[in-house]
């Protein structure tokens, strides 16, 4: 019998440690043929990113190694992958993912330790490679795949079309049984749950939409297996792989068996997945279903981007803010967390645009989350394309892969491919907006200083982008702000992308913050000045200066008090109905500021929508 080694190598992300899925796939669908289970033994799958002399020290003759690659793993799977054909030069050395470049033998040139490649789903090709190797037969004829031949790399035929019509489910057949069985006590697992498989877009930023294959369904009887398989097992998160959940009728079931598995074992405890990109009734009913049971991370509303010549240049058509401003007073009446996504530096975004689009969306109503996202140049991308990069002039740099959920040091440092400069953003103007994503993030999101910005947007007109681009001049340019050096020190440490010194994380060891992402450090500084940096409000918006202005300010510093710093005991006056009218403004409403002497404890700030209460 010969050993077969499959490695999914992950860090422990917080306190949950993925289950290695992908892998096991490719062990259940192989194991479908009789040939294969009569030769081959299949050892644990590697999941764990451990020290890779003690990984290969515990191995035993590997016939074959197959390595699941992604940002995440990729680099520590080229170290392990070296050092296990230095041990065992006969071995052969397996790469798929996403990692591996479609249709190019790149990686066989570059690393002469790897063997074998397959592109885009490997249950097909990776059974059919076991299957020829053991009757010894040419690999030649398998598609999708590379290979060497007498040390030179081929590379075979690629045909999308050549993909698996059926799904065994990996949990039915006990494959990761042992995984949590052995490790009980040691991590709190998350499982990966598929309904379906592929996309129906074609973003040019994803490699997912190149692809180019249909989507396919799992049975219905197996996700409900799957779900029942992972409240049984106490997974903790369950991590939904579909690009569009909601999209089917039928996904309204899983949602429901999902909740309902929660209330009969306690787990999952949440459910994160894509939602479907139409955000119909259909969706709005599934993210209250998991937002009452307590799973729901956030319903998905998201953009990418909202210039019309970058939309056009990656592929991919908005719903109008006119829907999406209907669905945000939807979402946050019923106290429905939601979060929109912003990409930077994609082609043709420049500062103006990107800082507008993030103004819009608070403008319709976004004012919980925005998640930005730096441009990630992908391989298997459209955009990742010789042709693409050389058309919108993008430029990379190789920097540490920004991971902040992961507990410390990476054995192996991963990186980013990030695109810091295109034919309309320089990268000056790159690192401009980065930072002024964090500010919008940190002050607005963070409800650190919405509540002036919503007044002022409301009562004068004044844009959300305008609002927070005059409070970051102002603070970067006035060096007594206790803002400035945080704001400098953050360009300056942008400005180092590419260095051997770069890092994603800063300190102020004078504000005690230490190791903080740019954003967190943003607003652990700023609570720390909360009432000095708030007071500056009127000198840098004096033409707005009035009485009401400085008792929004002074409502915006009780939401500090009661929500940051969790003051539960304090009761605060104002002379206006602030409460009432903060929430309709919150809710898109008609919004109507009237005299009246309010007090307010801090716990009933908890009660109202704007600071996470419901109207439902």
């Amino acid at each position: 019998m010969k050993n077969i080694y499959l490695v999914q190598a992950s860090s422990l992300h917080s306190t949950e440690m993925p289950l290695p899925y992908a892998a096991a796939v490719l062990e259940v669908y192989a194991l479908q043929n009789s040939l294969i289970q009569a030769n081959y033994t299949f050892q644990p799958i590697i999941f764990e990113k451990k020290n890779p002399q003690e990984i290969v020290s515990q191995m035993d003759k590997p016939f074959l190694v197959g390595f699941s690659s992604y940002i995440w793993n990729f680099e520590y799977n080229l170290i392990l992958a070296r050092e296990i054909k230095k041990a065992y030069p006969e071995t052969l050395i397996l790469f798929g993912g996403h990692s591996v470049p479609m249709n190019s033998t790149e990686l066989l040139d570059t690393n002469d330790y790897i063997d074998l490649l397959i592109f885009g789903e490997g249950e097909l090709a990776f059974s059919e490679i076991l299957v020829a190797l053991q009757q010894g037969e040419s690999l030649s004829e398998i598609p999708n795949i590379a290979y060497r031949n007498q040390k030179r790399s081929r590379c075979n035929h690629i045909d999308a079309k050549h993909i698996p019509d059926t799904f065994p489910s990996p949990y039915e057949a006990g494959i990761l049984d042992n995984i949590i069985i052995q490790n009980q006590g040691k991590y709190k697992f998350t499982g990966t749950l598929e309904t379906n498989r592929g996309c129906p877009f074609s973003c040019g930023y994803c490699d997912w939409g190149l692809n180019n294959v249909p989507v396919r369904k799992m049975t219905y009887e197996r996700v409900m297996k799957d779900i029942e398989w992972m409240g049984a097992h106490e997974i903790y998160t369950c991590y939904g792989a579909d690009s569009n959940f909601g999209m089917f009728p039928q996904d309204m079931d899983y949602a429901d068996k999902l909740v309902k598995t929660k209330e009969k074992y306690g787990f999952p405890k949440h459910y994160f997945v894509s939602f479907s990109k139409s955000s119909d009734n259909r969706v709005f009913e599934i993210t209250r279903k998991f937002n009452v049971a307590n799973m729901l991370q956030g319903a998905t509303l998201s953009f990418q981007s909202l210039n019309p010549a970058t939309l056009k240049a990656i592929g991919r058509t908005n719903m109008g803010l006119d829907r999406f401003r209907a669905l945000m007073e939807k979402y946050n009446a019923a106290g429905i967390k939601t979060y929109s996504e912003i990409i930077l530096g994609l082609p043709y975004e420049t500062f103006e645009s990107f800082t507008k689009g993030l103004g819009l969306l608070m403008e319709n109503g976004q004012h919980h989350s925005i998640n930005i996202y730096n441009f990630e140049l992908l391989r298997n991308s459209d955009l990742g394309q010789p042709d693409k990069i050389s058309l919108y002039d993008i430029k990379t740099k190789s920097v540490p892969f920004r991971r902040f959920d992961v507990i410390g040091s990476e054995i192996v440092q991963e990186k980013s491919n990030l695109v810091v400069e295109t034919s309309t953003m320089s990268f000056e103007e790159w690192c401009k907006s980065h930072l002024y994503g964090c500010a919008v993030k940190a002050l607005h999101c963070g409800m650190l200083m919405d509540c002036v910005a919503m007044h002022l947007f409301h009562s004068s007109g004044l844009p959300y982008n305008i609002f927070y681009l005059r409070v970051l001049e102002h603070h970067l340019n006035h060096a007594n702000s206790p803002l400035h050096a945080l704001l400098v020190s953050i360009i300056s440490q942008l400005h180092r992308i590419g260095m051997q010194d770069f890092s994603w994380e800063i300190s102020v060891p004078n504000e005690n913050v230490r190791n903080c992402s740019f954003e967190a450090a943003i607003k652990k500084v700023f609570v720390h000045h909360y009432a000095e940096v708030l007071d500056s409000i009127p000198v840098i918006f004096a033409e707005f200066q009035s009485n009401i202005l400085q008792e929004i300010i002074d409502y915006q510093k009780a939401v500090i008090q009661s929500r940051i710093l969790k003051d539960n005991e304090s009761t605060y006056t104002f002379d206006y109905a602030l409460h009432e009218y903060i929430n309709a403004i919150y809710l898109n409403r008609r919004a109507e500021l009237k005299t009246a002497t309010e007090k307010i404890t801090s716990m009933q700030f908890k009660q109202f929508v704007h600071c996470g209460g419901s109207t439902i």
